[in-house]
């Protein structure tokens, strides 16, 4: 009797659970293949928000670890299961509970690295079209499912993931340089064409007095504020290779100051010299950090991570020249407007078309590569967010942060003598 009771419901719950797998996979797939953008803009959002997925996700992995993964290891115990991957947390030297926070931390960061850095192959690969404006639910997805994977991998990788990470890092913070370099040239220009502006529009001096005083109050902010955090860390670290940089690095940038508002320089700018020496005293306390030795210098990980959300925003947004530019369609299309007889018959001839085929393709072209190098700077970013997660000191990782100080300086110097040298170029 028990029987005829149980067959009828054992077959039930099988079928029931095959349809319900059926349709989670069916769904997965589904959703896994929606999420379409239109611009390029909008796929460079959907960067932003995978970057900031992935620190949130690292975060609460991190700070829940030691509520979950002990548990679930003791269960994996009962069969044999106990010791792989992220479960050797506890027989690990370290105390189990960093090794649980830092572990996935660099388990999340890798896996948002993974696919970033699959983005930019595929982007490079002539898959442009596909990698930026479609499946934006898949590349969250993955990001999902290769930190699950992970979780199974020998906690060896993920260290190493770390060391490497904290040493690469100072990529990013090279590319941060150039994203502020251009921000302060853009800050500078727009107060100095309001202050033209106000000066226009009155009769009187005092709006474009207020906006020369308010870029000379700024300036003189980030300098001053440069120049005594600077004197700071020569009280801190009186060991002579710390001393070196710090000092060697801030009287270059106030040598590139002094150049740049020179009548000499035509394209320099007090404003964005004074953001240089801003960030460079930043990145000066970013490698002090790090120093071999021991260091009692502990930046705190929100001004970093604040810096780089910043900096990433600002390419979002088209800054620096990585956002579409419709200067080159309307150039393309200019021509036509004038309605020459060449160009009549030149139309006449189906070459218009062909012209404005190669203007549309050199444009997706130019997408391409924009968005590719955007995936990138979003690589190296995750990089430096496991880098400020959970930091790491060492030699190479020092070396490689003062190598990011001075070449950072030697960009900013470049850009001050480059139309000095480049004469047959056009700079703005």
């Amino acid at each position: 009797m028990g029987g005829l009771i149980s067959a009828p419901l054992t077959a039930a719950g099988t079928c029931l659970g095959g349809c319900f797998g059926s349709c989670m996979a069916t769904g997965c797939c589904k959703l896994a293949g929606s999420g379409t953008v239109s611009t390029a803009r909008a796929a460079r959002f959907v960067l932003i928000w995978l970057q900031v997925f992935i620190a949130a996700l690292a975060l609460f992995l991190s700070a829940t670890a030691v509520e979950w993964l002990p548990g679930t290891c003791e269960k994996m115990d009962s069969v044999g299961m106990g010791g792989v991957g992220i479960c050797n947390c506890r027989s690990s030297a370290e105390p189990s509970d960093l090794c649980w926070q830092d572990q996935m931390i660099y388990r999340s960061e890798a896996s948002g690295c993974i696919v970033f850095a699959a983005l930019m192959f595929m982007t490079f690969s002539g898959c442009a079209q596909g990698a930026a404006r479609s499946h934006a639910v898949a590349k969250f997805m993955a990001v999902v499912l290769l930190i699950f994977i992970s979780l199974f991998l020998p906690n060896k990788w993920a260290t190493a993931f770390g060391s490497v990470a904290t040493a690469a890092s100072a990529i990013f913070l090279v590319a941060q340089a150039v994203l502020l370099i251009d921000f302060g040239y853009a800050w500078n220009e727009l107060w100095y064409s309001n202050a033209i502006e106000a000066r226009r529009r009155e009769v009187g001096q005092r709006s474009y007095r207020l906006w020369l005083g308010a870029m000379l109050l700024a300036s003189a902010s980030m300098t001053i504020g440069g120049l005594i955090m600077s004197v700071y860390f020569y009280v801190v670290f009186p060991d002579t290779g710390s001393r070196a940089v710090n000092v060697t690095a801030m009287v270059l940038s106030v040598v590139f100051l002094m150049v740049s508002i020179t009548d000499w320089c035509e394209h320099g700018a007090l404003l964005t010299s004074s953001v240089v020496i801003a960030y460079t005293t930043w990145l000066i306390s970013e490698a002090l950090a790090v120093v071999p030795t021991g260091t009692p210098l502990q930046l705190p990980a929100w001004a970093g991570l604040s810096l780089c959300s910043l900096s990433l925003l600002s390419t979002a947004g088209g800054a620096g020249g990585w956002g579409s530019s419709s200067s080159g369609s309307a150039e393309s299309t200019a021509p036509a407007a004038t309605a020459s007889p060449s160009l009549i018959a030149a139309a006449e001839a189906g070459e218009v078309d062909r012209h404005s085929a190669q203007a549309d393709e050199s444009a997706d072209q130019s997408e391409a590569w924009r968005f590719g190098a955007q995936c990138g700077v979003h690589a190296s970013a995750a990089l430096y967010v496991a880098a400020e997660l959970a930091p790491r000191t060492g030699s190479a990782t020092f070396g490689l942060r003062v190598a990011a100080v001075f070449l950072s300086l030697v960009l900013y110097g470049w850009s001050l003598v480059a139309p000095k040298v480049l004469t047959g170029r056009r700079f703005n």
